[in-house]
């Protein structure tokens, strides 16, 4: 699994890819749920990340950066889906 972010940057337009995708923007209780969905899939890190802790904003604007301002104005958090590197074929 891929998920592509296109980013309009000073050089022109660029692809990034990343393994890791914003599934959704909510308040923790909600997310807790929603993430409970997909804690048994094999292959996936699931993580709730929020505003409190400076390095889950930077991992959060390094996938959108949009995203940045409605977590620290609402005070919301994100839940974020990662492929884990064996699920993806590394050694």
């Amino acid at each position: 699994m891929i998920w592509l972010s296109y980013v309009t940057g000073p050089n022109g337009p660029s692809i990034r890819i990343f393994y890791t995708a914003i599934v959704d923007i909510d308040t923790r209780e909600r997310l807790e749920i929603l993430r409970s969905l997909f804690s048994h899939r094999e292959g996936l890190d699931v993580k709730i990340l929020c505003r409190d802790d400076l390095k889950d904003l930077y991992h959060i604007a390094r996938i959108d950066p949009d995203v940045v301002e409605i977590v620290l104005k609402k005070d919301l958090c994100v839940l974020m889906i990662s492929a884990n590197a064996k699920a993806m074929g590394s050694r």
